[in-house]
């Protein structure tokens, strides 16, 4: 990845000065783009270095402003102004103020520069980069979809690209709620920005139907690492951009296939419990198991088994007796405490339990089906998705 702050060590480009914004100076560097006018909102995409010429516009200060502004919304990465002619001397103060209130990186590029020079050392230093991470990101995910250990000779050459091997690690997937062409590269600017404050080493991959982030987390608490992945949250609802986000670590690269492999699960467990949008793998609890199933037509069948007719059931009566057995549960068994927490009444209670007794055939006075009863519950979510996946397979 290119940043802001790489631009500025570019050989050939040691005139340029970052004049505001400097605590976005790790920027993400998609690509130069030329503005014609102070309006650019509907051809801004995410990661875009603007450069301002003066030669078809004459801009006056709310026409910089309303490019910061958009700048800052469109989550482009800078933009340079060129000064030192007739069309613009100088970048004006309050300009430098604004970017800076904004945190824009606002560069200034003499006008005795060749722009053409210049967009050119850019681009190419955006390519050479990203052919870097190319290879790196191949050596990731043929290890990532591994099912066995890496062999010697690929952590070596991990090394060789600049991923320390036994670092501690976080590993996240992030899934979209939903997304569309239009927002992909407001997606992917949004996470690289992140992974470059985060002074990432692993690229952004492209993960099922999401994206996978690795942060190293060698000096981080739980409470730290916890809250990095809320704010990431945060920053991308901002924008609008709605996901869910699943989290796990692993101590050296040689465990990175596993962890990939949790945080998708603990994703996968937000997107069919309707829980949480961050959730960490290791607060699954007993859903770790289940997760690990990765025959979901086995669990279907316990759970259509043991829940009988509630099992995959929107009903509002059957809804209301699921959510009643669940609270039975998380009180212990205790009619009593059950019916406060409903704020029912306890004939009313006595009645629903018994129904459930009736339509599932199993007493509640029997602690083994007790124990398959509360186990359906939590697993439905998960082997309903066997159900999803057999629908799409089909429609497929």
């Amino acid at each position: 990845m290119l940043t802001v702050k790489d631009v500025l060590s570019l050989p050939g480009l040691e005139a340029l000065q970052l004049r505001a914004g400097l605590a976005s100076a790790n920027n993400v560097v998609r690509w130069p783009y030329v503005a014609e006018n102070h309006d650019l909102e509907p051809w801004l995409s995410g990661g875009e270095l603007i450069f301002v010429t003066g030669i078809t516009w004459q801009w006056q200060l709310d026409d910089y402003y309303q490019l910061i502004e958009i700048a800052e919304k469109k989550a482009a990465s800078g933009i340079v102004v060129l000064t030192g002619s007739a069309l613009i001397h100088v970048i004006p103060e309050p300009v430098l103020a604004r970017a800076d209130k904004l945190a824009v990186p606002l560069l200034e590029q003499p006008f005795s520069l060749p722009m053409v020079r210049v967009t050119e050392l850019i681009s190419n230093a955006i390519i050479q980069a990203d052919m870097a991470l190319h290879s790196l990101r191949w050596l990731l995910l043929q290890l990532i979809n591994s099912s066995t250990p890496p062999a010697q000779l690929t952590l070596m050459r991990a090394e060789e690209l600049g991923v320390q091997v036994s670092q501690s690690m976080t590993v996240a997937v992030v899934n979209p709620i939903s997304i569309d062409a239009a927002q992909l590269h407001r997606w992917q600017y949004s996470l690289n920005k992140f992974l470059a404050l985060s002074d990432a080493a692993i690229p952004l991959l492209e993960f099922h139907q999401g994206w996978l982030l690795v942060v190293e987390n060698e000096h981080k608490s739980d409470h730290e690492q916890s809250e990095m992945w809320s704010e990431l949250l945060r920053q991308l609802e901002s924008q609008g951009l709605a996901c869910h986000i699943g989290v796990s670590q692993c101590h050296s690269l040689e465990e990175l296939n596993i962890a990939a492999k949790q945080a998708r699960q603990a994703v996968e467990f937000i997107h069919y419990q309707n829980s949480a949008r961050v959730i960490h793998y290791a607060d699954l609890g007993i859903n770790q198991l289940f997760a690990e199933v990765e025959d979901r037509e086995k669990l279907r069948q316990f759970c259509q088994r043991t829940l009988g007719p509630l099992f995959a059931c929107y009903s509002q009566e059957f809804l209301l007796l699921k959510n009643t057995l669940l609270v039975y549960f998380e009180q212990l068994g205790s009619a009593r405490k059950t019916a406060l927490v409903l704020n029912i009444h306890r004939n009313t209670l006595t009645k629903r339990l018994k129904k459930i007794e009736t339509l599932t055939a199993c007493s509640l006075q029997n602690s083994q089906a007790r124990l398959c009863l509360h186990n359906a519950l939590v697993m439905e979510a998960l082997a309903l998705s066997s159900l999803d996946n057999r629908g799409q397979d089909e429609n497929n």
